[in-house]
């Protein structure tokens, strides 16, 4: 899955509204997407191999 960086900033602006609907730290919301992108990254590597 290939993000161009435009989707990749509305997906990081979406996933911030959303946390501070949710009162989550920014902290919580970078760690969040550290690992459904290290997951999305693990998962291309094994789908290319």
């Amino acid at each position: 899955m290939q993000l161009k960086k435009q989707e990749f900033l509305e997906i990081l602006q979406y996933a911030y509204s959303k946390g501070n609907e949710q009162n989550i730290t920014t902290q919580e919301l970078v760690n969040e997407l550290k690992n459904q992108l290290q997951s999305i990254i693990e998962h291309n590597k094994r789908g290319v191999e």
